[in-house]
């Protein structure tokens, strides 16, 4: 794996270098994707409730049935035009939000990412050409905007605090996220041995307790395993925890809608290769159906898969197996495809019309990969 450097799993041992978390904050904080999620982490249930039964009002169970035939059914525009669960049920604010970041090398992103689920992190300012800081770190100020400005929405950050899970394929990439981040009061960031960029500071004002574990993510078994150990993990943590523990001693464990928020960066094209269509599809269910809110997704284009092959044989090293669509026949289309299989599980689409007034249709990073946002709209029995 080591002589891949990354490039056959895509397990990069110095990733940040030349992508780091700043990078995708901006857009995200440019195109309010953050701000949209923590405006709905705002009315998230409580502890007590983040089981994921609650989410629509009983007077609309007519409504959630049929949301639940249109998503069976890929009736993608019905879905896409249903309202969002707030417009349904406003619910209290969560004390405590669940983040998981599937594919999450040595953690900066993730941490960085969980940070902003309290308060926006950098200044929102316009996006310069990409190219200018294509490969580049980007040197960005904490937000100068109070909190209580309500174009700069956090979290309620009394009592607040987000625990993490990430995931990866490198056992020596999970070691490095241990060694940076496995106190939850580190007042700053560090550098850990192989790691050429400063990890992202901790909020002091801010409980983060972060679990990174080894997970090879096309293992619907292993996948699911390491979901659990987090539940068993909380459940010591959490006051109202009744439903988890149940679940979790259950002989049959089922993935359980428990985090607010879970995000997929450049994954899937890795998962892909390795297990075909179907182990593909079959990893897109799993992260919905664990994932209780919102779920953030940037997938690789079709280009990529070639372009791994190139850079594999410049190296020497045997390619990956046949990325032709030929066997990949997910791939001309890729991303429609991602999101017709989200879509069927229940969220919809976010638009970016819903989170600008200028009616931006994309959220592009520099490296020229999309940035999309779902929530889930139809309860997960």
């Amino acid at each position: 794996m080591d002589n891949d450097q990354g490039h056959r799993y895509g397990n990069f041992p110095n990733y940040y270098s030349f992508h780091p978390p700043q990078n995708r904050l901006r857009i995200l904080e440019q195109t309010n994707i953050l701000k949209f999620i923590r405006n709905g982490l705002q009315i998230q249930s409580s502890d007590a409730d983040f089981r994921g039964k609650s989410i629509v009002d009983n007077n609309n169970e007519r409504e959630t049935n049929s949301l639940a035939s249109d998503a069976a059914g890929g009736n993608v525009e019905s879905i896409k035009k249903k309202p969002r669960i707030e417009e349904y049920k406003p619910m209290q604010s969560a004390r405590t939000i669940y983040y998981c970041d599937l594919g999450c090398n040595e953690g900066d992103l993730t941490m960085a990412m969980a940070q902003s689920l309290t308060a926006p992190q950098i200044a929102v300012t316009p996006i310069i050409d990409a190219d200018a800081f294509e490969n580049k770190p980007v040197n960005v100020e904490p937000h100068p905007e109070n909190q209580s400005n309500p174009k700069f929405v956090g979290l309620d950050q009394s009592n607040m605090a987000i625990e993490c899970l990430g995931l990866d394929l490198d056992s020596m990439l999970i070691e490095r996220a241990n060694d940076k981040f496995s106190s939850s009061t580190k007042p700053t960031g560090c550098k850990s041995e192989g790691s050429k960029v400063e990890s992202p500071k901790l909020a002091a004002n801010c409980d983060m307790k972060p679990m990174f574990k080894t997970c090879d993510l096309c293992s619907e078994s292993e996948h699911n395993s390491a979901c659990k150990s987090f539940i068993d993990a909380m459940r010591n943590k959490v006051a109202k925890t009744k439903t988890i523990e149940e679940d979790a001693n259950s002989k049959e464990f089922k993935p359980k809608p428990i985090f607010h928020l879970t995000s997929i960066f450049s994954t899937t094209m890795w998962i892909h290769v390795h297990a075909g269509d179907e182990g593909l599809r079959d990893f897109l269910k799993r992260a919905c159906n664990w994932t209780e809110r919102f779920l953030l997704i940037e997938p690789q284009p079709s280009g990529c898969y070639r372009k791994a092959n190139m850079r594999l044989r410049k190296m020497g090293r045997t390619e990956l197996n046949d990325v032709t669509s030929s066997r990949l026949k997910m791939r001309p289309e890729i991303e429609q495809e991602i999101e017709k299989v989200i879509l069927g599980c229940g969220f919809r689409r976010v638009a970016l019309s819903e989170m600008n007034d200028d009616k931006k249709q994309d959220a592009v990073t520099s490296w020229r990969r999309t940035l999309h946002l779902y929530e889930r709209i139809v309860p997960k029995e």
